[in-house]
């Protein structure tokens, strides 16, 4: 069973409007199986990937070209990486092209013709903030409690064999 995960990535230079954008966002959601159990989750072990509610890479439409060319994330951390673009045409004359590069930039354009109409580019900076959400990682706690009871119900297993 697969599980799920949001992400947003908050703050972003505009290289259009020269200034930092404390409120400019990039998110999404994500969902995978870490098939490995090496905890990290790559690309081919998501079933899912969104951003801003457009799917990226994985079950595109027959209108949409898209792709995602790596993914890597490390749950309980805010280590996620991912770069991933998609393209749109409208009868060749329209197109619109987006391209996400984590750590780098994010260029959104669309042209009529040969005609630029706009542009978006925004660049991560060193006050961009990433928040993940996702299941509940278990604390090592949890863990040493588990393996207490089961140390407890092994013993009365015992107990209860030598009678």
């Amino acid at each position: 069973m697969a599980d799920d995960w949001q992400f947003r990535y908050t703050g972003f230079y505009d290289t259009q409007s020269d200034f930092f954008n404390p409120t400019f966002y990039i998110g999404g959601t994500f969902s995978a199986t870490d098939a490995n159990h090496d905890n990290r989750i790559e690309q081919y072990e998501l079933t899912d990937f969104t951003i801003n509610g457009y799917l990226w890479g994985i079950n595109c439409s027959e209108f949409r070209e898209c792709g995602l060319t790596s993914f890597s994330y490390i749950p309980g951390t805010r280590q996620l990486a991912f770069d991933a673009g998609q393209m749109k045409a409208d009868d060749g004359m329209v197109i619109w092209f987006s391209e996400i590069h984590t750590g780098s930039t994010a260029l959104t354009r669309m042209t009529v013709g040969f005609h630029e109409v706009s542009r978006i580019q925004v660049n991560w900076t060193d006050q961009t903030v990433l928040t993940v959400t996702g299941p509940p990682v278990p604390e090592p706690e949890t863990y040493a409690m588990l393996l207490a009871g089961l140390g407890l119900l092994g013993g009365a297993a015992l107990r209860r064999k030598s009678r």
